[in-house]
């Protein structure tokens, strides 16, 4: 046992043994540390706190919204123009922001509903 303590020591290297195992155990000092962990990572956003899907969702949550019950075919039809309207500007404002032309059929086709909704009011409406 005195040898091995005299060759670790002799290598530079400072040991204390432990008296149940006979292990050595690093002495504590600076040469002993390990280095300083790193900062924290920062979390990787979720689709919750990523812009891109919180507009998403927002679009989508507009455009399938279902219209308040009790309403008469007027009420209803005004209604359902709004919300198509909403979802249309929504939509476009995604596409030209993050991947133009990515919703075109889509917005076509409430540019249609809205036109058609609007024919109906106006012809059946006061």
């Amino acid at each position: 046992m005195g040898a091995a303590a005299l060759a670790l020591t002799a290598a530079g290297q400072d040991f204390t043994w432990a008296p149940c195992f006979a292990v050595p155990i690093p002495q504590a000092g600076p040469a002993s540390h390990p280095p300083a962990p790193s900062p924290t990572p920062q979390p990787q956003p979720t689709p919750s706190s990523n812009p891109r899907q919180e507009e998403h969702d927002a679009y989508k949550k507009r455009c399938q919204e279902p219209e308040p019950p009790g309403l008469d075919a007027c009420a209803s039809r005004r209604w359902n123009l709004q919300r198509k309207r909403d979802c249309r500007d929504m939509m476009q404002g995604w596409d030209d922001k993050w991947q133009p032309g990515r919703h075109a059929p889509d917005i076509q086709n409430l540019d249609r509903g809205i036109q058609n909704d609007e024919n109906w009011i106006q012809k059946n409406c006061p």
